[in-house]
C-alpha cells in the first residue's frame, strides 16, 4: 500500500473540540479568562488577542442604539519546538474551541480537552449565556509514497457508499465534499465530510479527510448544568464515535486497521 497515514499508528493531524453559546462573549468575560491565565498557564503559556470592532446591538439586554465591543477572541497556546501550534484554548464571538495537534489517544486528548471546558465555562459560565450545542472535528492526512504516475486512489478510497467512482479518474487534485443530518432526541446533528485530493508543499500528493460532526440542540442548556450532568463527557464521546464509524466507510479496510479506526 503506497499511501502513508500522517503518523505511525493513525492519521490524526489534528482535533478540534467546540462548544458553541446562545450570544457572544462580552468584553469584561474576556478579560475575566485573561486574569485568570494561571489555572492553565504551565501548560498553555502564551496569550494571543483578536482584534473587536464595534457595533449597535438592539437586544434587550443592552440599552436600545447602545454601541458594545464584539467579537473580541482571546487563546491560550502552546507551541511544538518546531513552532507549530500543539494546543490552544480558544474563545471568539459564541465560540470557544480546544485545538489539539499532538493526538495520543483519544482517553488522554478527551481528558485534557474536558478538563480545559470545564475551568472555562467555571469562568464564563453563566446563565445568561446557555449552550446551543458542541462540535468535534478531526483532519486525517494521507500522503502517497511513490511515483506520482503510479497514483492510486483505489488504495484508500471505498467506492461503496459515498464516494462515485468517477474520482478514481480525475488524477490526484479533486474534491469531494458532503453532508447530511440525523435527528435525536437532543436535536440535530450534522456529519460533514471535505475529502481533498491535494499537494503538499513538495508537490507529492495527499489526501486530507476533514470530518465534522455537530450536535445542534434543540434545548440549549445551561453550562454549569452540562458540566454537572455529564453531558459533556457522554455527547464529545459520541462524536467521536461517530467520526470513527464516518471515517471507516469512505477508506478501504486495510487502511482501518493500519490506523486503528477499532481503537480509541
Amino acid at each position: 500500500m503506497s499511501f502513508v497515514p500522517a503518523n505511525s499508528d493513525h492519521a490524526i493531524v489534528e482535533v478540534v473540540f467546540g462548544i458553541t453559546t446562545s450570544r457572544p462573549f462580552a468584553p469584561h468575560e474576556i478579560e475575566k479568562l485573561h486574569k485568570n491565565h494561571s489555572k492553565w498557564k504551565d501548560e498553555l503559556p502564551r496569550i494571543a488577542r483578536s482584534a473587536s470592532f464595534p457595533f449597535f446591538n438592539n437586544e434587550a439586554m443592552f440599552p436600545a442604539g447602545f454601541p458594545i465591543q464584539m467579537g473580541a477572541g482571546i487563546a491560550f497556546e502552546r507551541f511544538k519546538p518546531d513552532g507549530n501550534l500543539e494546543w490552544r484554548i480558544f474563545l471568539e464571538n459564541n465560540n470557544i474551541f480546544v485545538n489539539c495537534l499532538s493526538y495520543t489517544r483519544w482517553e488522554e486528548v478527551w481528558g485534557r480537552a474536558h478538563s480545559y471546558f470545564k475551568d472555562v465555562l467555571a469562568l464564563v459560565g453563566t446563565p445568561d449565556n446557555v449552550i446551543n450545542g458542541a462540535s468535534l472535528q478531526y483532519i486525517n492526512s494521507f500522503k502517497w509514497d511513490g511515483n506520482k504516475e503510479d497514483y492510486d486512489v483505489k488504495e484508500i478510497l471505498s467506492f461503496d457508499s459515498h464516494v462515485p467512482a468517477s474520482v478514481a479518474t480525475k488524477g490526484h487534485l479533486w474534491h469531494l465534499h458532503q453532508g447530511w443530518f440525523d435527528q435525536t432526541a437532543e436535536g440535530r446533528i450534522l456529519e460533514r465530510v471535505h475529502v481533498d485530493g491535494i499537494e503538499d508543499e513538495s508537490a507529492s500528493p495527499i489526501i486530507r479527510f476533514d470530518a465534522y460532526i455537530q450536535q445542534q440542540l434543540t434545548s440549549p442548556q445551561a453550562a454549569q448544568e452540562i458540566v454537572k450532568s455529564g453531558w459533556l463527557d457522554s455527547t464529545f464521546t459520541s462524536m467521536h464515535d461517530r467520526n470513527k464509524k464516518m471515517l471507516k466507510s469512505f477508506i478501504v479496510e486495510k487502511m482501518a486497521e493500519r490506523i486503528n479506526l477499532n481503537v480509541a
